[in-house]
């Protein structure tokens, strides 16, 4: 994996894939306001990319269907075209501090000295 100075929390977190209700594993790499992701810690090239600008961060509350759902939250934007990413961490203090994370990283500009 490239890299990237600066980046504010890097880790594995389930994504649920946009076509079924399967979760897969993924490395995410948070920098600046921008959310990498790579099928694992040892790849160069991110899977898919989350510009956090204008999203919203926020935890889904506990579904008696899925008992790890206390861990899961939402990635989300106001325009109902763009799709909304659901993610679970491996913990309780985990998933806090990814969401506070990224609810900090929706505000940062983009530089271009890294």
């Amino acid at each position: 994996m490239r890299r990237m100075g600066k980046k504010l929390k890097a880790g594995y977190l389930h994504k649920r894939s946009s076509d079924s209700a399967k979760w897969q594993l993924r490395w995410f790499v948070l920098y600046q306001n921008l959310l990498f992701y790579y099928e694992s810690e040892n790849n160069s090239r991110p899977t898919g990319v989350l510009l956090l600008e204008g999203s919203y961060c926020e935890r889904l509350s506990k579904s008696p269907l899925e008992r790890n759902a206390s861990f899961c939250f939402t990635i989300s934007y106001r325009r109902d075209t763009q799709r909304q990413y659901e993610l679970r961490a491996a913990s309780e203090v985990d998933c806090v501090h990814w969401v506070d994370a990224i609810r900090e990283a929706r505000s940062v500009r983009l530089s271009r000295s890294g």
